[in-house]
């Protein structure tokens, strides 16, 4: 019902570099990306996802035990959270493990509802590179390390084709 993007002044968006205009691309689809899980994935489905395709350790086979998303066990740090301050400082570094959990920034660690949503940005943004919306050198602007500690690393490259494959076909109309 609400849309909270700290931050981000959306007035002269034409004088923005490409960079910038990712930034708030970013923002807004990962807050879409709540938007979408709050009204369209239910706990089970969420817990089945965030074990197949971000690493969570839910079982697949057993019921989520709950009915809500909203669920204390979906608040809990990634079991990788050790990740959080290692990720290397070289821009074209795209670790297996950080892609095959379709863990696209620091933040994507805090709990299930972040991975989600960083996870909906990073599909977003690699549809609108792909349509060329992203400017020429898009691939290397959805990658950000950070210069200061308190900033977060951020790379919406890592995405698998499995969780696209997921969401192209949760997205499409039915």
């Amino acid at each position: 019902k609400s849309i909270q993007v700290p931050d981000i002044r959306f007035e002269d968006n034409f004088k923005r570099s490409p960079e910038e205009k990712i930034k708030m691309l970013a923002a807004l689809a990962h807050e879409i990306g709540h938007a979408f899980l709050f009204q369209n994935i239910s706990a089970d489905e969420l817990a089945q996802i965030a074990a197949k395709f971000g690493g969570w350790q839910y079982s697949m086979r057993e019921p989520s035990s709950t009915s809500s998303v909203r669920a204390g066990k979906f608040f809990q740090h990634h079991p990788r959270f050790y990740l959080k301050n290692n990720f290397p400082t070289d821009r074209n570094h795209f670790s297996a493990e950080l892609q095959k959990n379709n863990i696209s920034s620091e933040y994507s660690l805090e709990d299930v509802h972040e991975w989600f949503a960083e996870s909906f940005a990073a599909y977003l943004l690699d549809k609108l590179g792909k349509k060329g919306l992203l400017g020429i050198k898009w691939r290397e602007s959805l990658v950000l390390i950070p210069k200061r500690k308190e900033e977060y690393w951020i790379n919406y490259n890592n995405i698998s084709p499995e969780f696209v494959h997921w969401l192209d076909a949760r997205l499409s109309p039915k």
